[in-house]
């Protein structure tokens, strides 16, 4: 009986044991799954410690791109007109027929109309009502207007300091203020619009100006 007593409580010693390993190894288990999950939730929320972060190899060094800088498509710059001089800019005659009445200057002329001696500081071209007004050179429409005196006028700037004024035209619709003209393109015709000059024959009263003083266009004309 004592040997099978002795066997017996060997027996339950050697389970006693085991069942603790197997609880201590159980616990070990269960400690790590746990320090593990925490481990993710802090990584997760942000709230990992320094002896928990998992140490990554560096990254390596990026090299930038280089800025490119962006191709300006280049802009053609406009070729500059050249400057003719005034006593070679062959101005031609606006309306083809005769001078009538020639520029004054600084004398006093008889006007029919007004029954008084005043300056004329244009030339007047007879020509029939509706005749062709022509530029008598290249240049910019600047101003259209009504004279009281000397009705339709169109003012072109010829450049070089130099401008012309058409008046006693029969219309204003030829061409517009900023219009560019080429010597010869029709801008009006011969009106009789001038209420100063109305019992002179028709015509144009053409008037040239160098530097914003009125000169005497036949200086300047070339007639063919």
């Amino acid at each position: 009986m004592k040997k099978k007593e002795s066997r017996l409580q060997k027996g339950t010693m050697v389970y006693a044991v085991t069942l603790c390993i197997c609880a201590l190894a159980l616990l070990v288990a269960s400690t790590r799954i746990q320090l593990g999950t925490e481990k993710m939730r802090n990584i997760e929320s942000g709230t990992e410690t320094e002896s928990q972060k998992i140490s990554l190899p560096a990254a390596a060094p990026m090299t930038p791109r280089p800025t490119q800088t962006p191709i300006e498509k280049e802009t053609a710059e406009p070729t500059p007109q050249p400057v003719v001089p005034l006593a070679e800019m062959d101005l031609i005659l606006p309306v083809t027929g005769t001078v009538q009445k020639e520029f004054s200057g600084d004398s006093l002329v008889k006007s029919l109309t007004m029954r008084d001696w005043r300056v004329h500081n244009g030339i007047d071209i007879t020509a029939a009502v509706g005749s062709e007004v022509l530029a008598a050179a290249d240049g910019t429409v600047t101003d259209i207007y009504f004279d009281d005196a000397m009705g339709i006028s169109i003012r072109v700037d010829h450049r070089n300091g130099s401008e012309a004024l058409y008046q006693n035209l029969s219309t204003d619709t030829k061409v517009e203020v900023g219009q560019e003209v080429k010597k010869g393109d029709v801008i009006s015709g011969v009106g009789d619009t001038a209420s100063c000059e109305i019992k002179d024959a028709p015509h144009l009263h053409f008037v040239l100006f160098v530097d914003g003083k009125a000169v005497d266009p036949m200086d300047y004309v070339k007639m063919k």
